[in-house]
């Protein structure tokens, strides 16, 4: 059975499986979903600093025990709090807490009133959950932060109370956590900042006492950790910044003492390191600098927002890394004060949408295809000069989401695909609890796609700030194409198996007419159905090219 390809033709066969019982609207559901009251009642967990690791979400939040770690599986018994790791609960959160993967293991920063700020290793189970190292004796704390892996390692910032700040690693264990270099020779601290990595080695900000903050690169040994290059000789330091990889060329933006700060590029060679371009034109002494900012990668170019001259506002920039290749795209902002034309950039299906501020809407929804043409306002989600202040854009079920304001809603989940009539706010039908600022908050939130759903911080129905995922099923006609598989028995009772001649299967799912996923299968071709009431299910199998095949099952 083929997917006609006629748009009227697709609703005639929507129709038609509805009228044969293989599809429903109801089975289209998009459903919203409390993880779990983790401070009950109108409290609030405020969960956050969400990140993926080892197939389960990890984050931080509040309870009745405190400001701990949690992990989830996506369902409500499956979130439990990984560890009570005796937190100072302050009421305020570390920007910098980072949950992150090394060496199979998750590591992040915790504050406790016995080590103060320390390094804290987890394997996802409680018992494999505790501190690190203590790197800096006693409450004090190393302060311990820029986690960033390289080659099953972590390399941080941490105060061992003797050094200042300096570039540690782990790999894992108390022993094999080490100082790499004192950069900053005595107690002064080496001022480390944007660690990243760049062919497989370690590129960072760092000043040794003598040159101010420069490029420096790490193998991971003291004699392998160096300055690449003295930007602006002397002390002051070129304060580089906004480290960003494309196509095998690592862009900064730096100031060398006589052209401001401008756009750079390394090859990791004292050589390879040079200016792109002086974008600035106009030697207005109160400009001194073009300042790039809100550096992307896209379709293999750099685009990135700065300022030509002191009478005009910023614009957006790309760059194929040559200076004649650097050229303005378009400016949608012509007055000096708008610094927001181009902020939080990302991709999604194949141009690059934006948060852009021109004169007539504030800061909307926008997107580029990279050229000036085909640079355009999506939709202005706050009719006027009001923000819409969309951020925090995330690709799911092939659409695009992302945090907003709205005129009488305040800030709420959107999403767009791509078009003004297909951008719009989402929230659950039952909402009766509209916050003055909007259910789903703006700080410290974060937007994970997270086993097949989307998850946030809200507060809907008077329950707090706590954890809730969002699920699209989007269980289109196109799905329902009888295509390599068979189920049998249909109807079934207690075991339902599949023949397929399809050797590249991902996942199996479970789905209630209403649309709520009730279990996944991997590398499973017969499936349990015994503990399930008797009805209709919806069974949905997904392929490694991203094809999706749905029946419809009977359970007796």
């Amino acid at each position: 059975m083929n997917t006609p390809k006629n748009p009227i033709s697709k609703i005639k066969f929507t129709l038609l499986l509805m009228a044969l019982g293989l599809i429903n609207f109801s089975a289209i559901a998009q459903t919203f979903e409390m993880m779990k009251d983790i401070n009950q009642g109108r409290n609030s967990s405020y969960p956050e600093h969400l990140a993926i690791h080892n197939g389960k979400l990890y984050f931080k939040a509040y309870s009745s025990d405190g400001l701990n770690p949690w992990i989830s599986d996506g369902t409500t018994e499956g979130t439990t709090m990984l560890k009570n790791t005796n937190a100072i609960a302050n009421g305020v959160f570390q920007s910098s807490v980072e949950f992150v993967g090394a060496n199979g293991l998750v590591f992040f920063k915790e504050l406790t009133r016995t080590h103060g700020s320390e390094l804290w290793v987890s394997d996802g189970t409680t018992a494999g959950t505790h501190i690190l190292k203590d790197i800096n004796p006693g409450t004090s704390g190393s302060g311990p932060f820029a986690l960033t892996e390289i080659n099953d390692k972590l390399y941080f910032n941490a105060d061992d109370g003797t050094h200042g700040g300096e570039l540690w690693v782990t790999d894992g264990t108390e022993a094999g956590t080490q100082m790499v270099k004192d950069i900053n020779p005595g107690s002064d601290k080496a001022n480390l900042y944007l660690l990243f990595r760049y062919k497989d080695k370690l590129y960072f900000r760092a000043n040794d006492g003598v040159h101010g903050n420069e490029l420096w690169v790490s193998n991971g040994t003291s004699a392998g950790t160096k300055m690449i290059k003295d930007i602006q000789p002397g002390s002051e330091g070129s304060d580089l910044n906004n480290f960003t990889e494309v196509n095998g060329q690592l862009f900064f933006t730096a100031n060398d003492g006589t052209h401001g700060m401008e756009l750079w590029k390394t090859d990791g060679t004292s050589g390879g390191t040079k200016m792109v371009k002086d974008i600035r034109t106009n030697p207005n002494p109160v400009l001194i600098n073009s300042d790039p900012r809100e550096l992307k990668e896209f379709k293999g170019k750099l685009y990135f927002t700065a300022r030509r001259d002191s009478d005009e506002g910023r614009a957006i920039w790309v760059s194929d890394g040559t200076t004649s290749g650097t050229q303005l795209l378009i400016q949608i902002n012509s007055e000096i004060r708008g610094d927001s034309s181009f902020r939080f950039a990302h991709e999604y299906n194949g141009k690059l949408y934006f948060t852009g501020q021109d004169v007539e809407h504030g800061n909307e929804l926008w997107a580029t295809d990279g050229t000036a043409a085909g640079t355009n306002l999506v939709k202005d989600l706050v009719p006027g000069t009001k923000n819409g202040g969309p951020f925090k854009y995330v690709n799911y079920n092939n659409k695009l989401y992302f945090i907003a304001n709205h005129n009488i809603k305040k800030s709420q989940l959107w999403t767009s695909d791509g078009t003004a009539e297909g951008t719009h706010i989402i929230m659950p039908d039952n909402v009766n609890n509209i916050k003055s600022n909007g259910s789903v908050v703006r700080s410290y939130n974060d937007l994970v796609v997270f086993d097949g759903a989307l998850y946030f911080k809200a507060e809907y129905d008077g329950k707090g700030l706590e954890l809730w995922k969002y699920t699209s099923n989007s269980l289109s006609a196109q799905d329902h194409e009888v295509n390599e598989f068979v189920l049998y028995p249909n109807p079934v009772q207690d075991v339902l198996h599949m023949k397929t001649n399809a050797k590249d299967i991902e996942k199996i799912d479970l789905f209630s007419v209403t649309g709520q996923r009730l279990k996944s299968w991997e590398g499973q071709s017969s499936l349990n159905m015994s503990p399930f009431a008797p009805g209709i299910y919806f069974i949905k199998v997904y392929k490694e090219n991203s094809q999706t095949l749905v029946k419809r099952i009977v359970k007796n």
